[in-house]
């Protein structure tokens, strides 16, 4: 078959394989971390005011994704589907991209690939269909990953191809769009940091092969610069990293710092490899605790089992340079996420995403050379993907809705609170309060120092009439948390309920003081203020409630400024 038909097959299998795989996920609900980057970010909203989307995150390093949040909800709103279509449409670049990258290196090195364009189809048609992906396409908040992975691994691809090219106008030009792609890459997640480190190992490995390796001045000035750039934009504090400790939302109680960070992963790191060979029993959200130790959790195993795989990748880098390449991928990949920085959440699936082109590198090339009959190659290839699919596509099925995502988290972690909190929500805003509370009940027989509980229960007894459980957790919830402005917000309408103004108006200032910009808390004071018959200061509030999202109509507003003095 020509070359260019063989291209145009592999792209039409590709996007066939994201079709079978993603397509029954468009209408799948909005989860987690989404409310917080998209429906409840009023930074996004509007599109032409680029220096708030730019400030929607404390550091711009995300500053391409949350355009890319900001461009949907311009188009679509609320609506869940437009969002899904463009990760679905980035992962689709990314399985090409990944073809792409793998025909250039399949058909390099002392050992290339005996059927470098089937291996390369088979390695992107892994990355498409493998399971441990799915929570960067299907979650939606973790396009941040996908769209980094997008831009890695198009300048990756990009220099590759520069280096390759025998005009320096065509090469000057490959590399300007590496640079572009880059740079883009930086400003969406700082993973894209690895590049450089990257880019000097391919060189080693496959295009200085045969001669001693060295780098011109311009290479490592070029490097250094992308590896300068985004740090020093954001002003990294690099020292505050080894002085400040975290704590883990992976496993509560837990603190981290650098050590124990570091000391977890060497635990975390074989659950990726796991994930990657036996995608079995995957979750949102782990409970994972944190090692303080060597000696405990079996962390000592970890660091056997990572200096084992990482070792031997090191160690085939100039005899069998692809499965050595593969394998150094996968940890220099995560090598921002998963060594010493530490990070809220130790363990996130997302995180193979970029990493994971490593693995189907170094598996595209042991099947290459596994089977000398291209037919058995060919049959092994389709029922590994089939079924790598199949299990895609039934994991992706747990992101339908809030219950059925929460509820395998529950089950997967069931001594968390985080999944009673969600899934208990989940159902209060169905109206299923009884089952509401139920939830709310079983988390708190878990930990009873948690005030978001407290919360949802309180919002449970207040939709059922029940005022007087209501008051008493949220007053539990504010009890453990003094600066709950939602909670704080709750229990003044309790109050006004009951005419205790006196109370209300101490509860809404509290709230004001403790998050002054919830906007809530100013339309309840403003509803007071209204009530007192004080309509300048009301008309201050329910202005304030407006400019931060809350829903007020115009003619409630123009009301209250008629009577305003």
């Amino acid at each position: 078959m020509p070359k260019a038909l063989m291209s145009l097959a592999a792209v039409l299998t590709l996007v066939i394989l994201t079709a079978l795989v993603y397509g029954h996920t468009l209408g799948y609900a909005f989860h987690f971390d989404d409310y917080y980057f998209i429906t409840e970010n009023l930074k996004i909203r509007d599109i032409t005011d680029i220096g708030a989307i730019w400030h929607s995150l404390a550091k711009p390093s995300r500053f391409l994704g949350m355009l890319s949040f900001a461009l949907n909800y311009h188009f679509h709103g609320a609506d869940v589907t437009g969002y899904h279509l463009v990760n679905i449409f980035i992962h689709a670049v990314n399985g090409l991209l990944v073809y792409w990258f793998c025909r250039l290196t399949l058909e390099s090195g002392p050992r290339p690939a005996r059927r470098p364009a089937a291996a390369a189809l088979f390695a992107a048609a892994l990355f498409i269909v493998h399971p441990v992906n799915t929570q960067a396409v299907t979650y939606i908040a973790q396009r941040f990953a996908a769209l980094a992975t997008l831009f890695y691994m198009a300048a990756f691809c990009l220099y590759i191809r520069g280096r390759l090219s025998l005009s320096s106008g065509r090469r000057v030009s490959w590399w300007a769009g590496a640079a572009v792609c880059a740079v883009a890459g930086m400003f969406t997640k700082q993973i894209v940091l690895t590049l450089p480190v990257m880019i000097i190992l391919y060189e080693f490995c496959f295009l200085q092969r045969g001669r001693r390796f060295r780098l011109v001045w311009w290479q490592v000035a070029v490097f250094a610069g992308l590896f300068l750039l985004v740090p020093t934009l954001q002003s990294w504090d690099f020292g505050r990293l080894f002085k400040v400790a975290i704590q883990s939302r992976s496993h509560e109680g837990d603190a981290l710092t650098w050590y124990t960070y570091m000391l977890t992963q060497f635990r975390v790191v074989p659950v990726y490899f796991r994930l990657m060979v036996f995608p079995v029993g995957q979750t949102l959200d782990y409970d994972f605790t944190a090692s303080t130790s060597l000696w405990e959790h079996g962390t000592w195993a970890g660091v056997l089992l990572v200096a084992a795989v990482f070792g031997y990748g090191i160690g085939r880098l100039r005899r069998d340079p692809l499965t050595g390449f593969g394998i150094c991928w996968f940890f220099i990949a995560m090598g921002l996420e998963s060594t010493f920085i530490p990070i809220y959440q130790v363990i996130f699936e997302h995180r193979c995403y970029l990493p994971s082109v490593g693995f189907v590198l170094a598996l595209a090339t042991a099947t290459d050379r596994l089977f000398n009959c291209p037919r058995r190659q060919a049959a092994a290839m389709a029922v590994i993907v089939a079924v790598l699919a199949w299990t895609a596509h039934q994991r992706n099925k747990v992101w339908e809705s809030e219950e059925t995502l929460w509820r395998d988290i529950m089950h997967k972690s069931p001594r968390k609170v985080r999944p009673y909190i969600h899934l208990g929500v989940a159902h209060l805003m169905k109206g299923e309060y009884e089952a509401a509370a139920e939830i709310l009940d079983a988390g708190i027989a878990i930990r009873q120092d948690n005030y978001r509980l407290y919360h949802n229960r309180g919002i449970v007894y207040e939709m059922q009439g029940n005022l007087k459980e209501a008051m008493w957790n949220y007053s539990k919830a504010i009890e453990l948390n003094k600066n709950s402005a939602v909670s704080l917000t709750n229990r003044a309408g309790l109050f006004g309920q009951i005419k205790r103004f006196d109370l209300a108006w101490g509860d809404y200032n509290a709230a004001i003081a403790a998050d002054p910009d919830y906007g809530n808390a100013y339309l309840g004071r403003g509803n007071l203020l209204y009530g007192a018959k004080r309509y300048a200061e009301a008309l201050k509030d329910f202005e304030r409630a407006v400019a931060l999202g809350v829903p007020i109509a115009d003619e409630e507003i123009e009301k209250v400024r008629r009577l305003a003095p």
